[in-house]
């Protein structure tokens, strides 16, 4: 049997200082008996993308999927990921080959349960309408699951600024969901009999960007009593001790000669995105300065001008697939198909689609002006600089060179870099050729959010994969399908 455990967005500097603290033994015994080693990952040009290579073995270029809220060109609109068509995850090749697998709480998986051959839960630590959606297949799995995990609390990320009692409220649902994620799996492990368990530890992902700091409640002068104070300040770190104790009650309900693999494909830091400012900048740069009255992007709009209390009240009491509709038809609407290239929906790098005759709905450019277009974006995007600081872009690069593959047409043309600075009280950016874009209200609100770089791990205990076929997280999946002798993974639909 092999069983992945999966931590998300793990802060490496932080686990270093804890594993070095001794606050956490369970990683540190592992380690020492196995091998842990470094992988490459998309995660520094496109993070989302990291998971599904994660889980289907193939790159962005050959699965296609960078965000939970993606550009269909044909369509002229944006639609959930999970609608969309991608490449099966390895899972379900383990499963249709006729092994028995398990799956608990895997992050931003797109794809809707379809295992034939064992169980998938999600939403048993937690529950979060876009990456941890209540799904089972079959049903009884899933009331299996709750029975032992108990009920699982909504931690619906809403972007915006939140209040210190909203961020402790926050802090206990994720502190207790790594116990009861691990809870699920030791009452369906009990049985045995499985050769692929695959089990996501993602709590401290969503800590990650919300409870890293106090940096944007304190800049926006919002009271924080002495008792919040403290246990918002070691948040983070008391998310990663519980998911520590979590794997170590996972790891002893495992059989004997279980090879355990514990993997995290992308990592997490301070907050450097600009993508709020993107759609301006670019704006700026097509029409060859900042109009009089500059445009935002619709939804960035509406998080700006209604708080995040308020709009979070507004999805609660409708149902999470009306909200998930609501939101598309917003990113949608924050488009202008009439122009040469637009920014598409997204919080860390940025990203940009050009508006090309033949592939868009409403396309407007020639294929053959795409060149000149994108080094005149380019040239334009570089001239921004932090408003009180430095350059605000370091790189725009073409995604389909550095992601080539059959699936490349449905990523972004351009993605861009961004300066590695702490942004979360960015004012805005501003150009000497092309005027001032601010920000409006606290943008994502996220303190912490994925670095440009790969920041990707696993340790691998002694057994059938070998570490050293591990260069990258697309070769996670592919070693767990040569030792399950599966055929190449992704190769489900």
């Amino acid at each position: 049997m092999i069983a992945v455990l999966q931590l998300d967005g793990a802060d490496v500097g932080l686990l270093g200082r804890m594993l070095g603290e001794g606050r956490l033994p369970v990683l540190a015994s592992l380690t020492g008996r196995g091998r842990r080693v470094e992988l490459d990952s998309p995660a520094a040009d496109l993070a989302a993308s990291s998971l599904q290579t994660l889980y289907t073995g193939l790159e962005p270029g050959e699965h296609g999927h960078y965000y939970p809220f993606q550009w269909v060109g044909a369509e002229g609109r944006i639609r959930l990921a999970g609608d969309i068509d991608f490449p099966r995850p390895l899972w379900e090749a383990a499963s249709l080959a006729g092994r028995r697998v398990l799956v608990l709480d895997p992050y931003e998986s797109s794809a809707a349960p379809a295992v034939a051959n064992g169980v998938t839960v999600s939403g048993v630590g937690y529950r979060e309408r876009v990456v941890m959606p209540t799904r089972a297949a079959p049903a009884a799995a899933g009331r299996r699951a709750r029975r032992a995990a108990g009920r699982a609390p909504k931690v619906n990320e809403t972007f915006g600024l939140a209040t210190a009692a909203e961020l402790r409220t926050l802090r206990e649902a994720l502190l207790t969901a790594p116990g009861r994620t691990a809870a699920a799996a030791v009452e369906a492990l009990a049985p045995g009999g499985w050769d692929l368990a695959w089990i996501g530890l993602s709590a401290g992902h969503i800590a990650g960007h919300q409870l890293r700091d106090l940096g944007l409640l304190e800049s926006a002068g919002l009271r924080i009593g002495a008792g919040v104070r403290a246990e918002l300040e070691t948040a983070l770190a008391d998310v990663y001790a519980a998911t520590d104790a979590a794997i170590g009650r996972i790891c002893e309900a495992l059989p004997a000669d279980a090879q355990t693999i514990v993997v995290s494909p992308l990592g997490m830091d301070h907050n450097s995105s600009r993508a709020d400012l993107l759609p301006g900048m670019l704006d700026a740069v097509l029409r060859g300065g900042v109009p009089e009255r500059p445009g935002v992007s619709g939804l960035w709009r509406l998080r700006a001008a209604v708080p995040a209390r308020l709009r979070s009240a507004v999805a609660a009491a409708i149902p999470d697939r009306a909200a998930l509709a609501i939101t598309s038809r917003l990113e949608t609407r924050g488009i202008d198909q009439r122009a040469e290239a637009f920014a598409l929906p997204a919080d860390g790098t940025g990203l940009i689609r050009l508006n090309l005759r033949g592939r868009e709905a409403r396309g407007t450019v020639e294929p053959g002006a795409a060149d000149e277009l994108c080094a005149r974006i380019e040239a334009g995007l570089r001239t921004f600089a932090d408003i009180g600081g430095g350059p605000s872009v370091t790189r725009v690069v073409r995604a389909g060179d550095v992601f080539p593959g059959p699936r490349s047409d449905l990523l972004p043309d351009l993605i861009v870099g961004w300066t590695d600075t702490e942004t979360v009280t960015l004012e805005g950016v501003a150009s000497p050729e092309l005027g001032e874009v601010r920000r409006h209200g606290a943008a994502s609100g996220r303190v912490g959010n994925h670095p440009e770089r790969s920041d990707a791990w696993a340790i691998v205990a002694p057994g059938a994969v070998d570490a050293e076929e591990l260069r990258s997280v697309a070769d996670v999946a592919a070693a767990i399908a040569g030792a399950l002798d599966l055929r190449q993974p992704g190769a489900a639909r």
